[in-house]
């Protein structure tokens, strides 16, 4: 085992090889960075129109609910009125 210092450019190469096992893990191809970038913009695309079909829903969901209370309630006094009948 050698005692010498890791040179700058050990460390870059030892930075640059883990990052391209990493990438290369991932299922992504390092070698062609313009292709890495159009994948993250369209996961980052998928992220947030994900993100606004979900606030529809809840929304939606919360409309539906709040017609379910406001009928349930007319209901009740529609037969509370009519003296119970």
């Amino acid at each position: 085992m050698s005692s010498d210092p890791i040179t700058k450019d050990e460390v870059e190469d030892a930075v640059v090889d883990g990052v391209r096992r990493v990438l290369t893990t991932l299922g992504i191809d390092h070698e062609n960075a313009l292709e890495m970038q159009q994948d993250f913009a369209y996961l980052r695309r998928l992220r947030l129109g994900t993100g606004k079909v979900t606030g529809r829903v809840l929304w939606g969901g919360l409309s539906a609910l709040g017609t379910a209370l406001a009928t349930a309630i007319l209901l009740f006094f529609q037969s509370w009125s009519n003296g119970g009948s």
